[in-house]
């Protein structure tokens, strides 16, 4: 087991990084990272490495966050030369895209159906614990997402 920080982009794997920035909320609907890695590894890292890469961070080989590659930027301070990768996990898109999926109206359908078909295009799989548990079970009559709002806000509607 490793006790260090390591990211996962693709299928490759890098754990010489000399800063890491995570941060998660449970105020906040998703996390975002920033890992800086010296320059004498730039060509292994941006070597086939886009926007919207997959992206794992793994502490002690545990998954803390899952999502995508935002940036990449080459960043002199001090003298000293970083790659920094940027990214944010797979919640944001709830957060920035509508739904724009067909159907898009449900009619006696159960709240965690609406969610589960709603996260559904993003790849993200919804499953109701403990107090959420109950009013996932409650249906809706009509449910129909409003054209323009985020997928986060349709879910804060129901």
């Amino acid at each position: 087991m490793s006790d260090i920080l390591t990211v996962k982009i693709g299928d490759k794997y890098w754990d010489k990084s000399i800063e890491a920035k995570i941060q998660t909320s449970v105020e906040s609907i998703y996390g975002v990272f920033s890992i800086s890695f010296p320059q004498f590894m730039q060509s292994d890292i941006t070597k086939g490495l886009t926007n919207g890469d997959d992206a794992e961070i793994l502490i002690a080989d545990v998954p803390v966050l899952k999502g995508k590659v935002n940036s990449l930027k080459f960043v002199e301070k001090t003298g000293d030369k970083y790659i920094i990768v940027s990214g944010r996990d797979a919640t944001a898109d709830l957060a920035d895209c509508d739904f724009v999926e067909t159907p898009n109206e449900w009619k006696k359908q159960t709240a965690l159906k609406i969610i589960s078909d709603l996260c559904s295009p993003f790849g993200i799989s919804v499953v109701a614990k403990g107090t959420a548990s109950s009013a996932a079970g409650n249906i809706f009559e009509t449910y129909k997402a409003t054209e323009g709002v985020s997928v986060m806000n349709l879910i804060s509607q129901i």
